[in-house]
């Protein structure tokens, strides 16, 4: 569970298929028991479960931190630098964005941005990159693109 509610119903369960590199409860006691000595972790994941898992839908960095502590040891265990892959991660990504500050005035709440939510609750976690851009964006990207490979009508003319 994350953030400071511990009642049974405050956690989401999030169903990822194994080819998601999901990082589910289920996925790793499957890897776990099939012999398999690498699971694949993915931040996203790791981080979306814990904000949907707590009441609120807004968590703290710390609160992050101890969701992994307690959920994913295993990779604790083997040295990974879990907390510069879960800063990254925020900071980066659009998916997630800052909520308003922590009333004793040291961090930020992190949410999932709306457009991500409906995605994130079904457990789909792919990128999306051609929705995640604005139309302004695009037409503004395409016209960037041409204009700086359209030469004028007269580039090749001969002088007169």
């Amino acid at each position: 569970k994350c953030g400071t509610d511990t009642s049974p119903t405050s956690h989401v369960k999030i169903n990822v298929e194994a080819d998601d590199y999901s990082s589910s409860s289920e996925a790793r006691k499957s890897a776990r028991s099939s012999g398999n000595t690498r699971t694949t972790y993915n931040y996203v994941n790791m981080i979306v479960e814990c904000i949907l898992g707590s009441p609120t839908k807004r968590v703290l960095l710390s609160d992050i931190y101890k969701h992994v502590q307690n959920n994913y040891k295993d990779m604790i265990d083997k040295g990974v630098d879990w907390q510069n892959g879960i800063r990254h991660n925020l900071s980066l990504n659009d998916c997630f964005m800052k909520d308003g500050r922590n009333p004793n005035g040291k961090g930020y709440f992190w949410t999932v941005a709306p457009k991500n939510l409906p995605y994130f609750e079904k457990g789909d976690f792919r990128r999306r990159w051609s929705q995640c851009r604005t139309r302004r964006q695009r037409d503004g990207a395409e016209s960037r693109r041409q204009s700086s490979y359209m030469l004028p009508a007269n580039a090749y003319a001969y002088p007169a």
